[in-house]
């Protein structure tokens, strides 16, 4: 899970998110996340989001011409600064094979991808 971020410019300083095995078991369900920002003045600004989970269904994953049999769950957040929606991609339970994460309205998504094994 995506937690923190350098370099970008606006900077994810720390994030609460839910666990890979939270999300892979994911009915639909709410769930918090809480992000911090370090501003252009240097201080933390805290955004929170409620989250709604839901299960998309099975999908294959090609990376590096090898496929992977995964089950999509998609997160739905909502809070006073907007909205986004997180995809991640679990083969055989709680193992995270590729995600699509907020970093924030500046940056938008960073696509992760879990190649080993």
């Amino acid at each position: 899970m995506l937690v923190a971020t350098r370099g970008f410019g606006p900077d994810l300083i720390t994030a609460t998110v839910p666990s890979a095995r939270l999300l892979a078991s994911a009915g639909d369900q709410a769930i918090k996340r809480s992000y911090v920002y370090l501003s252009g003045d240097n201080h933390e600004v805290r955004q929170d989001y409620t989250c709604t989970t839901k299960r998309i269904g099975a999908a294959t994953l090609t990376m590096f011409e090898r496929s992977y049999a995964t089950t999509r769950v998609q997160e739905i957040c909502a809070g006073p600064e907007g909205s986004f929606t997180n995809d991640f991609w679990f083969q055989g339970g709680d193992n995270l094979r590729q995600s699509r994460q907020w970093i924030s309205k500046e940056l938008g998504h960073v696509v992760i991808q879990h190649l080993a094994g």
